[in-house]
């Protein structure tokens, strides 16, 4: 097989919802021709994510006694089409630096390598773990997290301005409360 049936191969059993055996007749070769070698494939590209996402989340099983935290491994590398294609790489027990680096520790030194970007939640302990383990990768705030952030701030103000007392005709306070639920203008004395 060719490098590039190996990887339309691998591809199209990544992204639709198929079998080996059917890509396998498409392709006119056996099931075990194609499977060795979309292995070997799709080995590589985990192997070398680009971009590796962290977060926490709660195991619900956990709370019958053991830690419900757990930290959460996914490769956010995009694929050919440049389109994100998310794929869980580990969940390991609890929810510290020291689990994310073990975690690191482990990986070969090619994922290692491999990694350019990593995407954290604003928990301090993984930005350490990643320094540490990852010198040369940049470090960026999740999506989830950059909105979420930000749509507090807005929040806050938005509270703030419409808290604020409306004051004299003219001036900024009123101009800006106006819009936030003042009425009218204030007497003149």
């Amino acid at each position: 097989m060719t490098a590039r049936a190996i990887s339309w191969a691998t591809d199209a059993l990544t992204l639709d919802d198929t079998t080996v055996s059917a890509w396998a007749r498409r392709l006119g070769v056996g099931w075990h021709t194609l499977w060795r070698a979309v292995r070997v494939e799709a080995a590589r590209r985990v192997a070398r994510p680009g971009r590796l996402g962290v977060g926490e989340h709660v195991w619900r099983p956990g709370r019958y006694g053991a830690d419900p935290d757990v930290t959460v491994m996914v490769n956010l590398t995009r694929g050919a089409d440049g389109r994100l294609r998310c794929r869980l790489l580990d969940v390991v027990p609890g929810r510290s630096r020291t689990a994310y680096r073990t975690w690191l520790d482990v990986q070969t030194e090619e994922f290692r390598a491999g990694v350019k970007h990593a995407a954290l939640d604003p928990f301090r302990g993984y930005a350490n773990a990643l320094r540490d383990g990852l010198s040369d990768a940049v470090a960026v705030l999740d999506a989830f997290h950059v909105v979420k952030l930000c749509t507090q701030v807005v929040d806050e103000v938005r509270r703030r301005v419409h808290t604020t007392p409306c004051t004299g005709a003219g001036t900024a306070t009123t101009r800006s409360t106006r819009s936030a639920g003042c009425s009218g203008t204030a007497s003149r004395t």
